[in-house]
């Protein structure tokens, strides 16, 4: 296969992974959108993209065939098939219970016309919202699957999902592969070892919950970050579209494009928005780093330069019509400081210091040397202050603004790994951590197989976590609970819905 062929296969890999997030935009545009709103944004958007390919980097020809060896290729492919199964997606293996709240979205996308609308009037205290909900939430993941659903049913829109997540999840990893010029299969199994040490944390704090079964990511009660598996066994729709968009991104050259990187994972995922948005600071300050050889010098003003291209500029204008979709929904969520939820306490600073050397401190100081020494310390810097934040009851906000902070992490655990050196003991100890930091990942693989066939027979009814149904009908329902988070009232007067959407 000669060089042109080569760069025809990796343009395919280009469209492929734009179009598993341009293709959710336009139906997200042309749905929720006044037409004389979404038709020029959708027009502007072509635009923008043939201006990114005509910008391409393209790779050498032996690079190229160090990339396209089809039989680690088939290797991967059934791993990554295998780990799409056991995800839980399309419910044909066990899933968790966030699942839930993942269906009952795509089962409103299907059954409600776009957009999507709810009639509350005669259920009871749904005072956030009042009598008349709008679907307001980060659902795009779901909407090609859901016009399968409109035309075939419910069954039909998750075998596309499923192959929808595949799809993801090949390109992930082919620019991964792109990344350091070569496909390994260990790329994979390191990327999905990835975790903090949480079996450690778990054994420091509750040793009663480690039963192999246990979800150990939020032993320290009041910090939390998710390892790669658990990101694909309970927020696919967010680590999923981090990780394509995470492993595009560094394969850029330059800020030229990072526009459009931007724009996808703001519209899919807005906390981890937050996290890249803060990697693309420190990018800007210390350059675009090169996994596949040495660093380049790089120049702070040249990068502010490229910042402001012409697309990254006509990107913004999408960028703004799709954060006043998400500004009408006020959430009514709890948000601060850490401090003024729980007040500065020494069990807090204890569990703070053990969360940042278990979570992501060992590893970084591991995998530091002299060509990445700068970056890391920059992701730390960025680790260490996202925890002290909070939105929601929960432990989202840290949970998922540092999913493309702890991604890079992983990423340069692969590169130290690519460079073993049988002398250095800091090269032993990373695998060993790995050894320990899988076991977040096993824990929830052994649960999902347990529950998938612990009747002793395969049944896909039961692996389904379906109970919630639809955000439109709450009474007796658990999605009551967090109604809010995903729907918000309908005001007709309001200038958003009066001029914009529909």
């Amino acid at each position: 296969m000669n060089l042109e062929k080569y760069k025809k296969l990796d343009k395919l890999m280009y469209a492929l992974g734009i179009s598993f997030f341009a293709i959710p935009l336009f139906i997200f545009l042309l749905g929720w959108y006044k037409l004389y709103i979404s038709i020029p944004l959708c027009f502007l958007f072509v635009f923008i993209v043939f201006i990114f390919f005509k910008k391409l980097n393209y790779k050498t020809e032996e690079e190229y065939k160090q990339i396209f060896n089809w039989k680690k290729w088939g290797i991967v492919l059934a791993l990554l098939i295998g780990f799409n199964l056991l995800s839980g997606i399309g419910g044909y293996f066990f899933q968790n219970w966030d699942h839930n709240a993942r269906n009952a979205v795509l089962h409103d996308l299907i059954d409600y016309d776009f957009p999507v609308k709810y009639n509350y009037e005669d259920q009871t205290s749904i005072d956030i919202v009042g009598e008349e909900g709008y679907f307001s939430y980060y659902f795009s993941y779901w909407l090609p699957s859901s016009l399968v659903g409109k035309a075939f049913g419910f069954d039909a829109a998750n075998l596309f999902l499923f192959i929808y997540q595949l799809i993801g999840l090949i390109v992930f990893y082919y620019f991964i592969c792109r990344l350091f010029s070569k496909i390994k299969i260990n790329y994979l199994l390191i990327f999905m070892a990835f975790s903090g040490l949480d079996i450690v944390g778990q054994y420091l704090m509750n040793p009663s919950k480690l039963d192999f079964t246990s979800h150990i990511d939020t032993w320290s009660m009041y910090f939390c970050t998710s390892s790669t598996i658990t990101q694909l066994f309970w927020v696919f729709n967010q680590g999923i579209s981090t990780w394509i968009i995470v492993s595009m991104l560094l394969n850029e050259k330059g800020f030229t494009n990072v526009g459009i990187y931007m724009l996808f994972i703001f519209l899919f995922a807005p906390f981890p928005a937050v996290g890249l948005f803060m990697v693309l600071l420190v990018l800007l300050v210390l350059g675009f780093y090169n996994f596949n050889g040495e660093c380049s010098k790089t120049n702070i003003l040249d990068n502010f330069k490229e910042l402001f291209s012409k697309q990254n500029l006509l990107v913004l204008i999408i960028v703004l019509f799709i954060a006043l979709f998400f500004l009408i929904n006020p959430s009514g969520q709890p948000k601060g400081i850490i401090f003024s939820k729980y007040g500065f306490t020494f069990d807090i600073l204890k569990k703070y210091i053990a969360f940042w050397l278990l979570e992501f401190g060992i590893i970084a100081l591991l995998i530091m040397n002299k060509k990445n020494f700068k970056y890391i310390i920059g992701m730390l810097l960025i680790l260490s202050i996202i925890p002290f934040f909070y939105i929601g009851h929960g432990l989202d906000f840290v949970n998922r603004v540092s999913l493309p902070v702890l991604m890079i992490l992983a990423l340069f655990t692969i590169e130290r790994l690519n460079q073993f050196n049988l002398k250095k003991v800091s090269c032993y100890l990373i695998i060993v951590y790995l050894i320990l930091s899988s076991m977040t990942g096993i824990f929830e693989i052994n649960r999902t197989l347990q529950n998938t066939f612990n009747t002793g027979k395969y049944d896909i009814v039961k692996n389904r976590h379906d109970n919630w149904k639809s955000y439109g009908k709450l009474e007796g329902n658990e999605a009551r609970f967090f109604a809010s988070n995903f729907s918000t009232k309908y005001d007709r007067d309001n200038f958003i819905f009066k001029y914009i959407l529909k």
